[in-house]
Order: C-alpha cells, then sequence, then structure tokens
C-alpha cells in the first residue's frame, strides 16, 4: 500500500506504507488541525491511481473519509441519485485508523459494501 499526504499546498507522495505508520500519519494529521500556524492536513492510500482512499480531520474529533466508487453494483436508480463518490464521517482517531486498516486488508468490493452506503 502507497500514501500521500495532501493540504493545501498540494500533494507529498509517501511511499510505501505499513500498518503502524498509517496509524502514526493519522494521528500526526490529527495533530496539524491545533498546531499554531500550520495547516492541517490529510493521507490518502491507494492501490492505484483509480482505488484510492483519503482521511481528513476536519475537527471536534472527527475525520471525513472519501473516495470514488469503482465497484458500484447497486441498482441504476442509487447510481442515479446516490452519486459516485463515498463520504463517511468517522468520529475519533480509533474509527479513523480502522477503516484504514480495513482498506489495507481487504478487497474494494468489501471496502465499499462497508462503507458506501
Amino acid at each position: 500500500m502507497r500514501a500521500y499526504r495532501l493540504s493545501r499546498r498540494g500533494i507529498e507522495e509517501l511511499g510505501p506504507v505499513s500498518s503502524e505508520q498509517v496509524q502514526a500519519l493519522i494521528a500526526d494529521a490529527e495533530a496539524s488541525l491545533s498546531g499554531a500556524g500550520d495547516e492541517g492536513f490529510g493521507i490518502g492510500l491507494y492501490r492505484s491511481e483509480q482505488d484510492f482512499i483519503e482521511i481528513a480531520p476536519v475537527g471536534n474529533d472527527t475525520f471525513l473519509l472519501h473516495s470514488d466508487r469503482i465497484c458500484d453494483r447497486r441498482g441504476l436508480l442509487a447510481r442515479l441519485f446516490g452519486g459516485c463518490h463515498i463520504q463517511t464521517r468517522l468520529v475519533g482517531r480509533r474509527q479513523a485508523i480502522d477503516a484504514a486498516q480495513y482498506y489495507l486488508e481487504v478487497s474494494r468490493e468489501s471496502f465499499e459494501r462497508r462503507y458506501g452506503d
């Protein structure tokens, strides 16, 4: 799995990461919101250009999980009105880490079933 850091300044490629490094990156991202004069950042994890997730702290112990759907098996009406993105609020660092860990461990289809509905 590869990772990147995203901020208003752009994207910084971080390279291959372990499960432990992902946990540390999420903690660093959360801490980045409270830095004096420093802008917050989020992290992205990806298997390919199309298969990615982004987790960013948004304040008040909350993170936003974002991704594009690539394994959409919903019906036509759900696809038309449900959007082609996954946007999920995660409460607490533990939920953010759990979502990242789940992405690292399962297929894309399983990930979308859990977080895309």
